[in-house]
């Protein structure tokens, strides 16, 4: 097996490690190393969907309807805060998850110079309400890099058709950025 680039706090959000086929929302790296290699030596089905297409990612726009067969998992690792349209981020994951999905996202007002926006515990909640998700898992920590960070891992529990309600409020960063980061 290689060497594991994939932080602690993160394999812990996406444990148990059953799942057999994902997709990560941006094509992340430690290091300059891609999870890429790690969760496919684990026998996952992997692809990284990052407008860059680096590492082999698929580059598709996060803000525009995916059409790819789902799989198992989704993982969103600090990708979403980075889409101008957050119905179609969201409504993505759905689409593209068979049962679970996972977000490690930046809590609001907390990273006014990384992404576009940030996210509360009741962003999740209510997220989860509209869509007959369960929660797995849902708190803040303090991420290896030293950010206070909204960690939830969701399953489906019913078939239907993703609801974004324009109600929702998520925090706005207006000097962050969107886009491709690099820094991750």
């Amino acid at each position: 097996m290689m060497t594991n680039p994939v932080p602690p706090q993160v394999l812990s959000l996406l444990e148990p490690l059953t799942f057999k086929s994902m997709y990560d929302l941006g094509n992340k790296k430690t290091d300059g190393v891609p999870y890429n290699g790690y969760f496919r030596s684990l026998g996952i089905s992997y692809d990284a969907i990052d407008l860059n297409g680096m590492d082999g990612a698929l580059p598709l726009d996060l803000n525009s309807e995916i059409k790819l067969a789902a799989r198992e998992l989704v993982s969103n690792l600090g990708t979403s805060e980075h889409v101008i349209n957050q119905e179609a981020c969201f409504r993505n994951v759905h689409n593209l998850s068979e049962r679970r999905m996972v977000h490690w996202v930046p809590l609001a007002k907390r990273h006014p110079r990384h992404g576009l926006y940030g996210y509360s515990v009741d962003f999740f909640i209510d997220l989860a309400e509209a869509n007959d998700y369960e929660i797995d898992k849902l708190y803040i920590e303090t991420s290896f890099k030293s950010w206070k960070l909204i960690c939830c891992s969701l399953t489906k529990r019913s078939a239907r058709d993703f609801v974004w309600r324009e109600d929702w409020f998520l925090t706005a960063n207006p000097s962050g950025e969107w886009g491709v980061a690099t820094n991750h």
